[in-house]
């Protein structure tokens, strides 16, 4: 049996309802998934949550975000001061 009790939208504390209802878009299944739900008993976890997931939306697998550029190349090397 779990120590913490899962939620649903209808029955979780009112800060965790908006944030459950977010977390079923992010779920493949389109239902709330046990991990969030468990998260709602505790609205802070559940909004660290959410944010993690919402800052990693648009990563791919390699965890980087596809549309940004690569980085430059590094510049030539800086020129030696005169005298050494």
């Amino acid at each position: 049996m779990p120590r913490i009790p899962g939620h649903t939208v209808e029955d979780a504390p009112e800060a965790s309802r908006p944030l459950l209802a977010q977390m079923v878009q992010f779920s493949p299944t389109g239902r709330l998934l046990a991990m969030p739900a468990q998260m709602a008993h505790a609205p802070a976890v559940l909004a660290a949550s959410v944010s993690i997931r919402r800052a990693t939306a648009g990563l791919n697998y390699a965890g980087t975000e596809p549309d940004l550029p690569s980085p430059a190349a590094p510049g030539p090397a800086p020129a030696a001061a005169p005298g050494t």
